[in-house]
């Protein structure tokens, strides 16, 4: 086992032929390994070298003590052919030696197509029917389509979602590996009850017809924040279960490209985008963001832009508000301070909203926060900004500051309104078409990720700035449910 350890991870053409020499050795590496069972048995056509992600997915599923494994990925990023088709032969005729398998899916069909798949590696593969020998596939009692080793004396079967699975067993033998691949779809994540029920089958239904040493490995797509598989991935994630997670975008949060054997310039990448022809979909099933038009709150086609902003002044300006969502913490994983600037024109209908560029969005410490409000304000000579800041805590200080130095200052009490309504209640400004954004090819890197919040809101780690948009967008159109406690300045408002 020591020396299979030390062997190559990324073993090159030559390394393999010498292992494929020696038929004594392929067959004892091939079972101490998942990652040499597959890289010798699935000579794959046109294949790309692989990346690191693949070897944590060999490392999830050969570590049988890792009995909960959750893997989102993207589209295409081979996550099924290794942990559904490869894992589940290996599981039999490797070093884990289950006896039996399921393989659940959605739908009857796409279970189906998965042992297809398995059944397809057998008769078709070579090297592999010399070890797993004959087979036979038949329905049985459970109406699960079944693949018979016979040389294993194992079984894998095929259920959906849509099935009872109560009381499967093969002889004394519960199931010992159970592989969830997509039981997940966009309609089945669509609504809370629909979210609910799938996540009961897996955990009332499908988890219990094993036992305790039963592994279970799930594998699909990112198509809610609140999916079964995003569930089970929070959990352990919590520490609330034991088990490893893995997800996997084409483009990670450094930019960098997660399989560059697949693409291995961006340049290639953008031109696969280019011909996939949704942008919707390529954010859902690349970039694992589950954006459905449908369910957005703020729609890409609302979005309004300006080529110049009115001049702050005239009979027509009517204000400018500089909305601050504070964040005082400075870790890695903490918010971010967010401030956004609205100026508004017009009255009633007729009232227009523009979005000035370059919010601010940065991780500051309190002192630091206070100061580049102040500064922020400063820059408006002509006019005399009302700033809003998020109510509560070290909030208050800040709007105390900023009484201080003799600015307009409201705060804005949150009460039971969540950051999802406040952005609704601006959102109906955006669909209005009253709301305008910068139209500028070389916008700042904040003002991309304004639009990037709004649009992903809920599914987009950060949210800051959405949030600090609909404050001002809020504060800007008077709808907010309360009115915000204002802190009186000394002196006539309009002499600030």
């Amino acid at each position: 086992m020591n020396q299979i350890a030390q062997l190559p991870n990324d073993p090159d053409p030559e390394f393999l032929k010498k292992i494929l020499e020696d038929q004594r050795v392929m067959i004892e590496l091939t079972k101490q390994s998942l990652f040499y069972f597959f890289n010798i048995y699935f000579q794959i056509p046109d294949r790309h070298p692989s990346a690191p992600f693949h070897q944590k997915m060999f490392d999830f599923a050969q570590d049988d003590s890792t009995k909960r494994v959750c893997v989102v990925a993207f589209r295409n990023s081979a996550k099924s052919i290794i942990l559904d088709t490869a894992y589940a032969l290996w599981s039999v005729m490797g070093i884990q030696e289950k006896k039996f398998v399921i393989i659940a899916s959605q739908t009857q069909e796409r279970a189906y197509g998965h042992l297809k798949n398995i059944r397809k590696e057998i008769e078709e593969n070579k090297l592999l029917r010399q070890h797993l020998g004959p087979f036979e596939e038949k329905t049985d009692q459970w109406n699960t389509s079944t693949l018979i080793i016979p040389k294993y004396k194992a079984r894998i079967s095929a259920i959906s979602v849509e099935e009872g699975i109560r009381g499967v067993r093969e002889g004394s033998y519960r199931p010992e590996l159970i592989i969830a691949d997509d039981i997940e779809s966009l309609s089945s994540t669509k609504t809370l009850e629909a979210r609910d029920k799938t996540y009961n089958w897996l955990t009332g239904e499908l988890l219990p017809i094993g036992n305790k040493n039963t592994k279970l490995v799930m594998l699909g797509n990112f198509l809610h924040t609140d999916a079964a598989i995003v569930r089970f991935q929070n959990l352990i994630k919590k520490g609330a279960v034991n088990g490893k997670s893995l997800t996997v975008p084409i483009v990670d949060g450094n930019n960098n490209i997660t399989w560059p054997g697949m693409f291995p310039t961006m340049e290639e990448l953008e031109k696969y985008k280019a011909s996939f022809g949704s942008e919707i979909a390529w954010q859902r099933e690349f970039m694992l963001n589950p954006i459905d038009s449908e369910y957005q709150i703020v729609k890409k086609d609302w979005l309004q832009y300006y080529s110049k902003m009115p001049e702050l002044k005239g009979d027509d300006y009517r204000g400018t508000f500089i909305a601050i969502d504070p964040a005082s913490a400075q870790s890695e994983i903490a918010n971010y301070t967010a401030m956004v600037i609205v100026s508004v024109f017009g009255d009633g209908d007729d009232a227009q909203i523009f979005v000035h560029p370059n919010p601010i969005n940065k991780r500051m410490t309190v002192m630091e926060l206070e100061q580049k409000a102040f500064f922020l304000a400063r820059s408006f000579p002509n006019c005399s900004p009302t700033i809003v800041v998020e109510g509560g805590g070290t909030q208050k200080a800040i709007s105390q500051f900023l009484m201080g130095k003799g600015f307009r200052v409201e705060e804005y009490k949150i009460g039971g309104v969540g950051k999802e309504e406040r952005l609704t209640v601006a959102a109906s400004s955006v669909q209005a078409g009253k709301v305008f954004f910068q139209n500028n090819e070389n916008a700042s890197k904040n003002d991309k990720e304004l639009i990037n919040q709004i649009l992903k809101f809920g599914i987009e780690r950060h949210d800051d700035l959405a949030d600090a948009f609909s404050m001002a967008i809020c504060k800007a159109t008077e709808q907010r449910k309360s009115i915000p406690e204002v802190f009186t300045v000394g002196g006539d408002d309009d002499d600030d």
